[in-house]
């Protein structure tokens, strides 16, 4: 019905020009934010130059030990400048009252502190050293080509990777009815055909499949498109490197030229040991005492289903020691490791062995933890008080303009100098000119499309916003289902291999922050489809021919809140984290399920009443049915106007 509504709804916006026919193209194509003219715009000539030019940047780049002692350093100093983000001088802690005073109910809230670790001297560095860098950040600033093709790697990256991961809670304005995307489209005449549908259009659908068969034409020529956009898995997988490599340069491209301008004040004149606040040892012990009970606790929510799942298998165990003549110990014990309940459990327990760790630790049981943490918090804010050196000594160069980037640009620089990269997009160049015909054929026939009107759908009021609210209402509907048949074994596998990465990682904070909302996702998944189950018992289907019969459905829905995850910047710090080749396969793949789904419930909610929109939809259909029924036999069996009359009525106007 959603498809339906907002097939309308799209003939009367393309028609009148209320709904922009780029954002449709646009959301039917999954190339948001961009738009045909971005495709039409791309210049092939100057996409090869640029990278011709960052490949011949090894022998433009200077070198020696001076330049790779410094670069060192300003790569410790980059990542302490990482760490750094949004912790200013006397930060507070987040919720601080609230945890400490949690402790003592043992609640599951726990703290969040940044922890600032590093291992650098007092250094000034030497004039000519750090010029020389500079020039090296010049030389690749001051590249002809790769300003001006730097915005087609995004579009690029868009049209022949991302655009295959359809996110169920994308963003979509004028095409909320068809979360698939255009292939949504060609459903349309088939949905008029279902016996429910054709009882709420009121027995028109075959008048409105002949209405909107200029916009289910249309399908054609975007699958032509798609087609042109389609890769072969090979090929796919081997443009996802070169491109991210090729975006992330393009977005540090001006730090380039305002770190060459203040190389000279990048430095630090005062040692770590001075900066550093007097009860760094407490502080650390305090600390790590936080975490581990955080860890223990997040633990105890896994570990709460071992025992179901262990129990049938021990109660066969058991059995096997019922005999007590420990003559037979030996063979009862050979008897127990061949037993497959043995060799299960053992394999559960497996499954769970980094969070019964967590609880083998002597004197650091959870209850013992929770009382010893307040008693010691003070040397957390002493150590925050004590940190005033350390930013008052970062503070001057925190103020460089570009500065945030300055560990990406080095490393840039020693990855082209060294001749590390291999960037090689030949195979989405290739294709472009042949997917620019394509998108110029689907706009022009875009633009024919308006000179045949459907007479009645335009005499109909515009239900542009009934259909998007109904449409994304619809969404949330069909975001539950999918929730429902997610399988979460790759996610709690995700889960796990991400905390053991991050143990020794050196991640940025952002990064950190990102990945730690994968920690318990797949519980709070299991939780938001106990709702959605819940839900979905408490469903009453009417029986009723008419859209307002939903309304009660559609404002329970409401109830259930989704989970605010973004999947772009996760993905970002995914593969900051894992370099492994396997290994990221198998997290973006685990990802892009996920994020198919829509889990952001109430991202779509309607401004207005579910009873308001549905009565309006419900009214349009019989305003359409008694046009239908007040033309028939005058203009045609198909209860439209004939061409040939639209050419004459519009010569006479």
């Amino acid at each position: 019905m959603a498809h339906v509504v907002n097939g309308i709804s799209l003939y009367q916006g393309l028609f009148n020009g209320t709904s922009s026919a780029d954002r449709i193209i646009s959301e039917l194509l999954n190339i948001s934010p961009f738009i045909p003219s971005d495709i039409q715009g791309i210049d092939t000539d100057k996409l090869g130059k640029s990278i011709e030019e960052i490949k011949g940047l090894s022998a433009k780049l200077k070198t020696d030990d001076g330049i790779k002692k410094l670069e060192s350093r300003y790569l410790i100093l980059g990542s302490i400048l990482n760490k750094m983000k949004g912790v200013d001088k006397k930060f507070q802690i987040p919720k601080e009252k609230e945890y400490l005073a949690a402790l003592g109910s043992f609640s599951k809230d726990s703290g969040d502190l940044a922890e600032v670790d590093s291992n650098i001297s007092a250094f000034d560095p030497a004039e000519d050293e750090a010029l020389r860098i500079g020039e090296n950040m010049k030389v690749v600033s001051s590249l002809e080509n790769l300003k001006p093709a730097s915005p087609y790697f995004k579009v690029i990256e868009k049209l022949y990777i991302s655009r295959k991961n359809l996110q169920g809670d994308r963003l979509l304005l004028d095409t909320s009815g068809f979360p698939d995307g255009f292939s949504d489209l060609e459903k349309i005449s088939t949905d008029l055909d279902d016996k429910w549908i054709q009882s709420v259009v009121k027995k028109q659908s075959n008048k409105l499949k002949k209405e909107l068969e200029p916009l289910l034409n249309l399908f054609n020529k975007f699958k032509e498109v798609a087609d042109t956009l389609e890769l072969n898995e090979v090929d796919r997988e081997s443009l996802i490197a070169p491109l991210t490599e090729l975006i992330d340069l393009s977005s540090i491209l001006p730090s380039f030229d305002t770190l060459s301008a203040d190389i000279k004040n990048i430095k630090i004149s005062e040692k770590m040991d001075d900066m550093e606040p007097t009860n760094t040892q407490a502080f650390e012990e305090v600390f790590n005492k936080i975490i581990l009970f955080s860890d223990q606790l997040k633990a105890i929510e896994t570990l709460i289903h071992l025992p179901a799942q262990i129990s049938g298998h021990l109660q066969t165990i058991g059995g096997i020691f019922k005999i007590t003549d420990t003559k037979k110990a030996p063979s009862q014990r050979d008897q127990l490791l061949a037993s497959e309940e043995f060799k299960n459990v053992m394999k559960i327990l497996q499954n769970y062995e980094q969070e019964l760790k967590l609880f083998g630790i002597q004197g650091s049981s959870v209850s013992q933890i929770s009382e010893v943490i307040p008693t010691e918090f003070s040397e957390i804010r002493t150590y925050i008080d004590g940190l005033d050196k350390f930013f008052d000594n970062f503070a001057p160069l925190r103020a460089i303009k570009g500065i945030e980037d300055l560990e990406s640009v080095i490393r840039s620089i020693q990855k082209y100098r060294d001749g590390s990269s291999s960037l090689n997009i030949d195979k989405a160049i290739s294709i472009i000119p042949k997917t620019k015909l394509k998108i110029d054929d689907l706009t022009k026939s875009d633009s024919k499309m308006k000179n045949a009107k459907g007479a009645l759908l335009m005499k109909l009021k515009n239900i542009g916003e009934e259909s998007h609210q109904f449409g994304s209402a619809i969404r949330e509907i069909s975001s539950m289902q999918k929730l429902t048949k997610f399988d979460s074994k790759k996610l709690n596998e995700l889960e796990k291999l991400v905390k053991e990465k991050m143990i020794n990682s050196t991640l940025s904070t952002s990064d950190m922050n990102q990945l730690n909302m994968l920690d318990g996702l797949s519980g709070k998944l299991e939780n938001l489809t106990e709702k959605v189950s819940d839900f979905k018992k408490s469903i009453k289907i009417p029986e009723s021919s008419d859209l307002k019969s939903l309304s009660p459905i559609l404002t329970s829905s409401q109830n259930i809140k989704g989970l605010q995850l973004s999947f772009d910047p996760l993905l970002e710090s995914i593969r900051n984290l894992i370099s492994d080749p396997v290994s990221l396969k198998s997290a973006t793949s685990t990802l892009i399920n996920l994020f198919s789904i829509g889990l952001k419930f109430d991202q779509t909610s309607h401004k207005t009443p579910h009873l308001d929109i549905l009565t309006s939809l419900d009214n349009t259909f019989v305003k359409y049915s008694t046009l239908s029924n007040t033309t028939t036999g005058k203009q045609g069996l198909s209860g439209t106007i004939p061409p040939t009359a639209i050419q004459i009525h519009g010569i006479c106007k």
